[in-house]
């Protein structure tokens, strides 16, 4: 079995995110969110060969490009939760629903909504899930295009089919053993 040359570098000067791994010739830059997810990452050759020039090699590569924090009210992403592109065509309201992250006023942001499609029993179904409302919906259909009209049609209505969201209530609990 091949040794692997390829070693993480651990200094105590190396800013709380930052993962650095080292090979043979070249070194590698990891920028890491809290829940471990990647969020840039730079692979360079080291110029020379000699240890000590390395370390400010790799120094000067971590101090050079430090990550940022975005400026969210900047971002076009703030306003969509994702891109409505095929879907404003043809359901816009459906597509405003999904995909708005702000509210109207433009004040705070607004909690993604879900949407689970699945076909059962010679029909399909779906949940629509509001989470900030704390509001659910479900629907069946004979087939997927009737299903979309529906949605469509009730997405956006108070007077819709929509229940109140019991995912925090004592039916999502763990069960408590007998004598506790």
């Amino acid at each position: 079995m091949a040794r692997s040359y390829i070693h993480q570098w651990v200094w105590r000067y190396l800013p709380k995110r930052c993962r650095v791994y080292v090979a043979r010739g070249r070194f590698i830059v990891f920028w890491v969110a809290p829940n471990g997810h990647v969020l840039a990452g730079a692979c360079e050759n080291f110029e020379t060969g000699l240890a000590d020039t390395q370390e400010g090699e790799i120094m000067r590569r971590i101090w050079r490009g430090t990550v940022k924090k975005k400026e969210l009210s900047k971002m076009r992403g703030t306003l969509l939760h994702a891109d409505p592109d095929g879907l404003k065509d043809n359901f816009p309201n459906l597509s405003e629903f999904m995909t708005a992250a702000t509210f109207e006023e433009g004040e705070g942001r607004r909690e993604s909504p879900t949407l689970t499609i699945w076909a059962q029993a010679g029909q399909w179904k779906c949940n629509l899930r509001d989470r900030e409302e704390g509001l659910c919906m479900w629907l069946a259909a004979a087939t997927l295009q009737e299903l979309a009209v529906m949605l469509e049609t009730f997405c956006l209505e108070t007077e819709g089919p929509w229940r109140h969201d019991d995912v925090n209530g004592d039916r999502y609990k763990k069960r408590l053993k007998k004598g506790d």
